[in-house]
């Protein structure tokens, strides 16, 4: 693939995702305004791996161990335990580290509803955003 064709896909690339950003933004902001608060503390643990074998090593040895009936780690995950863990992928993009902001957006909002119901739980959301 030539430099131009190369570059040309990384732009169509952004471009992909900076629609989904704005879409959601635009799902979120058509929602109902609260005068409502929330104001949280949390001690988050964020385990983020490049490939699907370490992380599937991990899981298995870190959580599935402990629950044989778990199947296998997903693109996202939260564990309810203490502190939380957010599992998801990890990416390299403008020479650093990535995670998919959506997942960790999702995931970080499941560790927020358990510790304050009033918040959705995201799983919920699904069919209203996608």
């Amino acid at each position: 693939m030539s430099f131009w064709n190369w570059l040309k896909s990384k732009q169509k690339k952004a471009e992909i995702a900076a629609k989904c950003f704005n879409d959601y933004q635009r799902w979120f902001t058509s929602l109902d305004k609260t005068e409502e608060d929330v104001d949280l503390t949390l001690t988050i643990r964020v385990r983020a791996f490049g490939t699907q074998q370490e992380k599937q090593s991990a899981w298995d040895t870190d959580w599935r161990s402990k629950h044989p009936t778990w199947g296998k780690v997903s693109a996202g995950t939260n564990v309810s335990s203490d502190p939380p863990e957010l599992w998801m992928d990890l990416r390299m993009c403008r020479g650093g580290l990535i995670i998919n902001p959506a997942i960790l957006g999702h995931e970080l909002l499941h560790s927020i509803h358990n510790t304050d119901k009033r918040v959705v739980n995201p799983d919920l959301l699904i069919g209203d955003i996608y």
